[in-house]
């Protein structure tokens, strides 16, 4: 980028040191959108500073992806585009293997097969990796939001993980289902889940009608899981399946939709900060 100086010096032809200039500023991470001209004090140097003449800036890939506070995986940039792409893809990806997984181990547990139900907690263990999967790649973009609350996303969604091979190790080794497996699985997956969805509403990383849709399916989920603990209810049957309908339409349906068509939105950092590069001062 050229940069031409003030005409507006003083007589010996050193640049002014008060005063206002010209400069492009951004005041949050995204993309080119949020580059704007604007007018910003000029800086003042102190006793041991000296004020440097900028006549040309270097502008590459890895710095306009700087400017977007995403993260740089394996030495190369991995676009926001291509991590919403890969989240939506691993979360069909998650479902489905739950899903198939679930219907082979309630044939076991039904008394439909004597076999040992290993296909079954192999697939649902491919679940459990596709979450942390999503966990991780989900946490540079959300801890631009809020660093001490979506440190908690991954891992929430590694303790699933570990409670659905652990359940799923005891099923092979004692061939039985611990007691109320699928509820100890729901907890982290909905505690991970609220703040998953609180992140994406306060960010609008997706519209907030998506976010609100997740929230209100893991928050029904944790209703689920306590009045069921409770006795009032059967999570397998009846109106505890009408508890576990929002969050599958969010994850199953509505989100990872979204990420593939559309991607995230620009969202702002939790901590505003400021870069300024000068042009032409007025």
């Amino acid at each position: 980028m050229r940069v031409e100086t003030s005409a507006a010096g003083s007589a010996n032809g050193r640049e002014p040191t008060t005063g206002t200039m010209q400069a492009i500023v951004r005041d949050r991470y995204a993309d080119t959108e949020v580059l704007r001209l604007d007018e910003v004090p000029r800086p003042v140097p102190g006793d041991h500073d000296v004020v440097v003449r900028v006549a040309v800036a270097g502008l590459d890939r890895g710095a306009w992806h700087w400017m977007t506070g995403l993260p740089y995986l394996k030495g190369a940039v991995m676009s926001q585009r291509k991590i919403a792409v890969a989240v939506g893809f691993l979360f069909f990806v998650q479902m489905i293997t739950y899903m198939l997984g679930d219907r082979s181990i309630q044939a076991f547990e039904n008394g439909e097969t004597t076999s040992p139900p290993t296909t079954g907690v192999l697939l649902t263990m491919l679940s459990g990796l596709a979450i942390v999967a999503i966990g991780l790649l989900m946490y540079p973009v959300l801890k631009q939001v809020d660093r001490r609350l979506a440190i908690w996303y991954p891992v929430m969604r590694v303790v699933e993980f570990a409670v659905s091979a652990a359940c799923g190790v005891y099923l092979l080794t004692q061939l039985q289902v611990v007691p109320n497996s699928h509820l100890w699985v729901y907890i982290p997956t909905g505690i991970g889940g609220l703040i998953f969805t609180y992140l994406l509403f306060v960010s609008r990383l997706v519209p907030r009608p998506i976010a609100v849709l997740g929230i209100v399916g893991y928050a029904s989920l944790l209703l689920g899981v306590l009045l069921d603990l409770l006795g009032v209810l059967d999570m397998t049957a009846g109106a505890g399946m009408v508890l576990l309908v929002p969050g599958g339409l969010f994850e199953f349906v509505v989100l990872p939709i979204w990420l593939i068509a559309k991607g995230f939105s620009s969202a702002p950092a939790p901590e505003p900060s400021s870069a300024a590069v000068p042009v032409t001062a007025s």
